[in-house]
């Protein structure tokens, strides 16, 4: 059973064998988030530990499913099609491998601090998640979860949720893989899948960081300290923020804080915020706990980093295939780090180039293997990014910023000077460590001198605190190694001050999320959500929604495109300014019942769907009802938050 339940439990989903909707969920879980990347990973780093092994599985496993299954939807299967037809294969793939000898995990390695860190943090976001059900549609989630149902309902390519008619410029590829589950089983909650994916990039992460320190020569006692220093070391002091408010102003003490810090996740982080580029600079889990696909993103930048080593130090083919496809997957599951990748192994390339030219053998053997895999990276994925980012307008800046430099010196205290002072003295001879150091300067760059929409290049600094963790684990452990008595103490007591209580605020403002700063969009009223489930059943699936508050609940709840997603997200995806304009007006003309523009009604005609125009309450006590004879709106539904009509042509 052991040996082959992985191909057992792949031919059930592919069966479509009736269960409950959790089991579906399970099944679907191991089937498209765990084997692809099992199968992979014994063949990619057959002599890894186990817990690199399971690292690169769950970092790799959405790609393998995702990836086939775009190529079988984008030639007109439907999803649930494609869906099954990649578990069928996956699980024969899985019984032959059953039916041969795979190759030893290494047997020397104790990979215990590796799986307590990743169960211990992957826990915490378990209990988070789970036990709050306003965490997951906060933030990007609704976004995530609005792609994720336009993919399961209407397949690919991915129309933009928030602009009808254009088509998606953001990587899609997670969003595919947790649209398997959805087409699968519609029983299930868009969030299900998401979750089990941060869930999955949680426990990965972990991994890496332990790996990586045990690569670069950490003791356990080490290896534990780089999980910790990853997870609690963001922004240490960062909670004198919240100090110095509630020991000032008319209300001080412990009502200040609980003001500050029990009304959500924003109020607590924007209260601790010294003025980092983006709130996630102040903790660690913010990534894990908003379901966006960055959180895998982190996992594959570790098995980047580690796939990285391994080919500089033995660059032969299955080293350079292994690292192409860590590659691919970051490339398909987040643009951001798999572009980030492909650049810093190109400025390794360079420094072991200028190496080569020196005589270092070491460096001139890895340039060959390097360069063919981040090209046959690069030529895998090319149709997909092309289609993804090609097209991006107004989306690079000059980043240099006072709050920048804040973001890196302030947030990434613990880590820039002691891992950089790692680094640089790994540097002196040859091994592992001097190997990070031109990736970590290539990242500080790039996190100073680009600006990205939302502030994003604040992502560079994610990705150099996980690199830098480890080395400056090492450099900590050796600095408290070397102190003895109360001046130890003191150093241990002063780090544990620097960071708990940040974390502790950051937890406290997730556990206390009740929606309190998105009501409307994101958790609107019973009666909003009775309409959108009227017209997620009574409408067609390419139906779209005028809503001329651009207002993103309709998204999901009701799971149609809207007209014009609102002003919050024009500028994110790098549409052109012109085609955003005309759905701007239309969606406002549409509601007012206003004579419409002629561009406008070009567009409608474009688009040759049902329009259904959204009146809010507020709107409907202040305006006049486009419902009276001769309207060219028909109305469809109505209660006390909302009133749906058709739009049925230009009178």
């Amino acid at each position: 059973m052991i040996r082959f339940g992985p191909a057992l439990l792949c031919a059930a989903v592919a069966l479509a064998i009736p269960a409950p909707a959790a089991v579906h969920a399970a099944l679907f879980g191991l089937a498209f988030g765990v084997v692809p990347g099992v199968l992979a990973a014994r063949r990619l780093v057959p002599g890894a530990s186990p817990a690199v092994r399971a690292m690169f599985a769950l970092a790799l496993s959405p790609f393998l499913a995702a990836a086939p299954a775009a190529l079988i939807v984008l030639s007109g299967v439907p999803v649930a099609l494609a869906a099954r037809a990649v578990a069928a294969a996956t699980a024969l793939l899985a019984l032959l491998d059953g039916l041969r000898p795979s190759a030893p995990a290494a047997s020397d390695v104790d990979d215990r601090p590796a799986w307590i860190a990743a169960t211990l943090f992957t826990a915490l976001v378990l209990g988070l998640l789970a036990g709050n059900p306003f965490l997951p549609p906060r933030s990007d989630g609704w976004f995530h979860a609005a792609v994720t149902l336009q993919i399961a309902g209407r397949g690919l390519p991915v129309e933009d949720p928030a602009f009808a008619g254009l088509p998606l410029l953001y990587f899609w590829g997670p969003a595919l893989s947790s649209a398997l589950w959805l087409a699968l089983d519609p029983r299930l909650a868009v969030w299900t899948p998401w979750i089990a994916f941060n869930l999955a990039a949680a426990f990965a992460t972990l991994l890496g960081v332990v790996a990586l320190a045990r690569r670069l020569g950490a003791a356990p006692r080490a290896q534990a300290l780089a999980a910790s220093l990853a997870v609690l070391g963001y922004a240490p002091f960062a909670w004198l923020m919240v100090a110095a408010r509630a020991s000032a102003g008319e209300v001080r003490g412990i009502p200040e804080l609980r003001r500050l810090l029990t009304l959500g996740v924003d109020p607590a982080l924007h209260a601790l915020d010294p003025g980092v580029l983006h709130v996630s600079l102040l903790f660690f889990g913010d990534k894990f706990l908003v379901l966006t696909p960055f959180a895998l993103g982190l996992a594959l930048f570790a098995a980047f980093v580690l796939a990285l080593l391994e080919l500089i130090e033995r660059p032969d083919a299955r080293a350079a295939a292994a690292l192409a496809a860590v590659l691919c997957a970051a490339l398909f599951t987040h643009t951001l780090v798999g572009l980030t990748c492909a650049l810093l192994a190109g400025l390794w390339w360079l420094w072991g180039l200028a190496r080569a030219t020196r005589g270092e053998e070491d460096a001139r053997r890895a340039l060959v293997p390097l360069a063919l895999a981040v090209a046959l990276a690069g030529l895998v994925l090319a149709p997909y990014l092309f289609a993804v980012a090609a097209a991006k307008r107004r989306q690079l800046a000059n980043g240099l910023s006072l709050r920048a430099l804040v973001s890196g010196v302030v947030a990434g205290a613990l880590f820039l000077p002691a891992g950089l002072a790692a680094l640089a003295r790994g540097a002196r001879v040859r091994g592992p460590t001097r190997e990070l150091l031109a990736p970590a300067l290539g990242l500080i760059v790039l996190g100073f001198g680009l600006r990205l929409p939302e502030n994003n290049q604040s992502k560079f600094w994610n990705l150099l605190f996980l690199l830098l963790a480890p080395p400056a684990a090492i450099a900590w452990q050796s600095g408290l190694s070397r102190t003895r008595g109360a001046l130890k103490g003191v150093l241990v007591a002063g780090l544990l001050v620097a960071v708990v209580p940040t974390v502790i605020a950051c937890l406290v403002g997730f556990a206390c999320e009740r929606g309190q700063n998105e009501e409307r969009t994101h958790f609107p009223s019973p009666d909003a959500r009775a309409a959108w489930s009227w017209a997620r059943s009574r409408t067609a699936p390419e139906a779209v929604v005028a809503d001329a508050e651009g207002g993103s609940d309709m998204l999901v709840l009701a799971g149609r495109s809207a007209l014009w997603g609102g002003g919050v997200v024009e500028r994110d995806w790098g549409h052109p300014a012109s085609a955003l304009d005309v759905r701007r007006r239309a969606a406002r003309e549409l509601g007012s019942g206003a004579p419409l523009s002629s561009d406008v009604r070009a567009l409608l005609a474009t688009l040759g769907r049902d329009v259904i125009v959204v009146r809010r309450a507020e709107a409907r006590d202040t305006a006049r009802a486009p419902s009276v004879p001769g309207s060219r709106l028909a109305p469809l539904y109505r209660n006390g938050a909302l009133s749906l009509y058709r739009w049925e042509g230009a009178p």
